[in-house]
């Protein structure tokens, strides 16, 4: 879980307030806006860091896996906002005074990775002439995302000056020594905006219990799905792209109105940044209407199973193929829209395979968040997070094959399939993939939320008595049986738009469901 201390209790509320039930703010309830719940998690009382924020990792924080999650971290930051992190680890000389500035840099200060129990950070801390902020970080990029956001100047989101009218603190059930994490900050913060209950700098209401209670109820029972939802805004961008004064430096300070956005630099390019489900291309003013174009597959190389009406690949996908699988019974895949191809009990599996240039691979570039693996691409090894996992298994008849397969051997009647799985992440952080078409990933525990898509787990089955795997921990959802080999696909589905039924009602006829 995430932990951040503060060092010094500033503006702590009183008892009344800290201790306050949900019964006991209930007549707030009607005097809360609801479009215009606030979130203050910034201070704005020291400096930001200027220009390129150099990032030294020390020696004792030697886990590579570790690293490269903390990468994709810096990397999705420098996506979102203006913020660039520096790796100066090799170059770094401590016995330099001043080496920072003497490089380039505006202040002699640095983030610094270290190696300690948990993950931490000063909650807010600012980079101050000489300051060294200091970061421990965990696997997975969630965790990561919450503590970097600490290190550039980020509080928590339930350390708000206005907590009392959002939340009730429990503070009978929290850790003695960590009720500080709950506190109220410092009032001089950022101009408000909507207050996101699941934003990632807001603790779940079991963070830091001391008895199995929550640590906080909140006046609204809507606002509390932090522990199953996770913010589309999820490291409180607005704020720091806002304090960073980003619109100004990148963007020429740009007055376009945005709606219920607002402008800033995203991937390199100045545009309207809206809420989710409201359309970027027309300035926040109309819902998202179609496929979403901006988006495109990750930089690598790797395979998929076919999906949809007539099992066709998603765009991207160039290079196709199948391959063919006959057990005791025929294969079977539930729940599916339509039925992979068959033919009595032999099943034909049709690959897409995404090809990409081995110079310009780029592991790193699968969107942050969600468990799953892909089929490992031929005589390339899994990079960045992902890791390797394999599984062979029996045909009773000799397997045929055509086209393209990505890393699958076959050998008369038996088949080895190499994965290429990607762990250690929050299956609720929602990820941009091209949403025109249908695909599947092979499971890890369960489904990615992939922004304006329906992913669901999908079972298929293949009768053989002959099935073994090996490989890493990350691991595709496989269950060996006697006479079954199970696999647990997420059949990702593309939205539909506008009416999908008309449905008229009666006195008898009074309720239907529609799925879109």
């Amino acid at each position: 879980s995430s932990t951040g201390r503060l060092t010094k209790k500033r503006n702590e509320p009183t008892a009344e307030e800290l201790t306050r039930s949900v019964k006991a703010v209930d007549e707030n309830i009607a005097n809360l806006a609801t479009s215009k719940q606030w979130k203050r998690a910034i201070n704005i009382a020291f400096s930001t860091w200027q220009g390129d924020i150099p990032v030294i990792i020390d020696p004792s924080y030697s886990d590579l896996k570790a690293n490269k999650f903390l990468k994709i971290v810096f990397r999705w930051y420098s996506e979102n906002t203006c913020l660039k992190f520096a790796d100066e680890s090799n170059r770094y000389n401590s016995s330099i005074p001043g080496w920072f500035v003497q490089n380039g840099y505006s202040m002699n200060s640095y983030i610094n990775i270290v190696n300690s129990s948990g993950s931490c950070s000063t909650a807010g801390s600012g980079p101050s002439e000489g300051a060294v902020v200091r970061i421990s970080p965990c696997y997975g990029t969630y965790i990561n995302q919450h503590e970097v956001a600490h290190g550039v100047g980020v509080a928590h989101t339930q350390q708000g000056t206005d907590q009392f009218l959002r939340i009730g603190i429990m503070v009978d059930s929290i850790q003695t020594s960590l009720v500080s994490t709950y506190l109220a900050g410092n009032p001089n913060i950022l101009s408000p905006v909507t207050y996101d209950e699941q934003a990632t700098m807001q603790y779940t209401q079991g963070t830091w219990s001391a008895n199995g209670e929550s640590t906080y109820e909140c006046i609204d029972p809507d606002f509390c799905d932090a522990d199953t939802v996770v913010s589309e805004d999820c490291s409180l961008i607005r704020e720091i792209n806002e304090k960073y004064t980003c619109n100004a430096l990148f963007c020429k300070n740009d007055t376009t109105y945005c709606g219920l956005g607002y402008y800033a630099m995203k991937k390199g390019v100045c545009q309207c940044i809206c809420p989710r489900e409201y359309n970027s291309t027309t300035k926040c003013s109309t819902f998202i209407d179609q496929a979403d174009k901006s988006v495109s597959w990750p930089n690598m190389p790797f395979s998929l199973i076919g999906a949809g009406d007539d099992w066709s690949c998603p765009t991207g996908f160039s290079a196709t193929g199948w391959l063919s699988f006959c057990g005791k019974y025929a294969a079977y895949q539930d729940p599916a829209p339509i039925q992979l191809p068959r033919s009595d009990k032999t099943l034909y599996l049709p690959i897409c395979s995404k090809t990409t240039p081995t110079t310009s691979i780029d592991w790193d570039s699968w969107p942050m968040g969600g468990r799953m693996c892909v089929i490992k691409p031929q005589d390339i090894p899994c990079g960045g997070v992902f890791s390797e996992f394999a599984v062979s298994y029996q045909s009773l008849c000799p397997v045929q094959q055509n086209g393209t397969l990505g890393d699958i051997t076959v050998s008369g009647t038996n088949t080895t399939m190499r994965f290429c799985c990607k762990g250690w992440d929050n299956d609720n952080y929602p990820i941009s993939l091209p949403n025109d078409k249908p695909f599947q990933l092979f499971n890890i525990y369960s489904c990615p939320v992939v922004r304006g898509m329906r992913c669901y787990q999908s079972e298929l089955s293949l009768y053989t008595s002959n099935a073994t795997s090996w490989g890493k921990s990350d691991k595709p959802q496989v269950y060996i049986f006697p006479s079954e080999l199970q696999f647990y696909l997420c059949y990702c589905l593309p939205p539909t738009y506008g009416c999908s039924l008309n449905v008229t009602f009666s006195p008898t006829n009074r309720s239907v469901t529609i799925a879109t």
